[in-house]
């Protein structure tokens, strides 16, 4: 195949596709190489004084995230301490319903010596009878008669 058939085959193929035909000699386009071109001095000095300028947002987001964690573990501390004086009021609770539970009280009550009253000691009161001015002074004279 001669380069004319080739080139013919070619152009024949885009046609078909319905697209134009890149008829230039070299390297395609991706393959060219650019130059790179030189920075000025004005563009060098935007460049440096960005990356100072990230380089302090990087400090800066590093010391945010230190000062964080140190605000976190306090808070968890706080929250240790918490729990701690909370199961110790619950304990303290639990203590001062058993103390002052009835059956410990009376049991207290018989080991200093208290004794239930017998039935010529227990005074009855009449609620009908009227409110007594001297309560003391009627319940001195029901036990001495």
């Amino acid at each position: 195949m001669t380069s004319a058939q080739r080139t013919a085959a070619y152009t024949t193929e885009y046609i078909r596709f319905e697209a134009e035909p890149d008829h230039r000699k070299g390297k395609a386009p991706a393959e060219a190489q650019v130059k790179p071109v030189p920075l000025g001095v004005r563009q060098r000095t935007q460049a440096f004084f960005l990356l100072v300028l990230c380089g302090f947002v990087f400090i800066g987001l590093i010391g945010v995230n230190a000062f964080s964690s140190k605000m976190q573990y306090d808070i968890n501390t706080l929250n240790r301490q918490i729990l701690s004086v909370e199961r110790t009021v619950q304990n303290l609770e639990v203590e001062i319903q058993t103390a002052t539970s009835i059956a410990t009280v009376e049991a207290k009550a018989m080991a200093m010596g208290m004794v239930y009253p017998t039935f010529q000691e227990m005074v009855y009161l009449d609620g009908q009878a009227g409110i007594q001015e001297d309560f003391a002074l009627a319940l001195r004279e029901s036990a001495y008669e």
